[in-house]
């Protein structure tokens, strides 16, 4: 509630340079808190629950404001179309990878081979999670209709 009273009342006074150098600092911030985390070898437990709250605060409202530069790079249509595959990316990514995995696996004999796997296993994931996320889409129109909420 906090957060958001802030963005209230700051949204209209920010300019688009302000914004730039506070979605900056925020990334920064993350990379710091990340990289004391790893050094000091803070637990997983404190880590998740209490320790990323502060940085990924700032960078939730420095992103919320959609002034800056970095807001309007992840706001290009190609990012947003990869968020739109991202779930199905996540899901079937490990299964093409173990795949493929078996399939070179005493073929890979240098980086240049492995990074050519790795791409490739890259490419059928896309495609993959593409198909999938237009069947399911596809299926969703069928029993929601272009309703947003039920």
């Amino acid at each position: 509630m906090m957060i958001y009273e802030i963005y209230c009342s700051v949204e209209k006074k920010i300019s688009a340079n302000f914004a730039t150098f506070l979605e900056c600092i925020s990334c920064l911030c993350l990379i710091i808190f990340i990289y004391g985390a790893v050094k000091y070898n803070i637990s997983l437990m404190y880590r998740w629950d209490i320790y990323y709250l502060a940085p990924l605060s700032f960078l939730l409202f420095s992103f919320s404001l959609d002034k800056g530069f970095l807001s309007k790079v992840i706001g290009n249509p190609f990012f947003v179309w990869l968020g739109n595959i991202s779930m199905a990316f996540y899901l079937f990514h490990q299964i093409v990878l173990v795949s493929l995995g078996k399939y070179y696996q005493y073929k890979i004999v240098n980086c240049k081979v492995a990074f050519m796997v790795g791409l490739l296993g890259f490419i059928i994931t896309v495609c993959f999670s593409w198909m999938v996320t237009q069947l399911i889409e596809k299926v969703k129109e069928g029993f929601v209709g272009n309703r947003t909420s039920i």
